[in-house]
């Protein structure tokens, strides 16, 4: 991924998260997540990975998203998967399509790239950023900030 492509998922994604009604902290350097969400006091760790890529599928898209950090060919270095416990929440933006995949690490496959279907579960599913807040206050409604 190039650094372009990454700053316009980070600012687009941002957008969307404001929009959202959460707050968000910036890590002055790269400490293995791009962003800190705030909703309702509870942080969420959040790395973003944007891309453009699909692939044409037995009769279905898949779009596909490296899942790896490191700064790779640029640097002669290789890329890794993401050790446990750096990041909560993994926010995969597919820039030609706009949209974005919200996905708990815990859940996301150890592998170094990551498909999904277009319209899967975590499709716009910004409930899992607010996962805690339900715990707490009980199942939130559509629309509550």
């Amino acid at each position: 991924m190039s650094l372009h492509l990454g700053a316009i998922g980070v600012s687009k994604v941002t957008s969307m998260l404001l929009e959202q009604g959460f707050l968000i902290n910036q890590p002055i350097y790269d400490n293995g997540y791009d962003l800190v969400t705030d909703y309702r006091g509870v942080l969420k760790r959040v790395q973003i990975k944007s891309t453009g890529q699909h692939e044409e599928g037995r009769n279905r898209q898949k779009l596909k998203f490296a899942a790896v950090r490191g700064p790779g060919a640029a640097a002669c270095l290789p890329k890794t998967i993401y050790a446990k416990g750096v990041v909560d929440v993994f926010i995969f933006f597919h820039t030609k399509h706009n949209v974005l995949f919200i996905i708990p690490a815990e859940k996301l496959p150890r592998t170094m790239s990551v498909y999904f279907a277009p319209n899967c579960e975590w499709r716009d599913n910004w409930d899992v950023l607010r996962v805690e807040q339900q715990k707490k206050y009980g199942k939130l409604k559509h629309g509550d900030r």
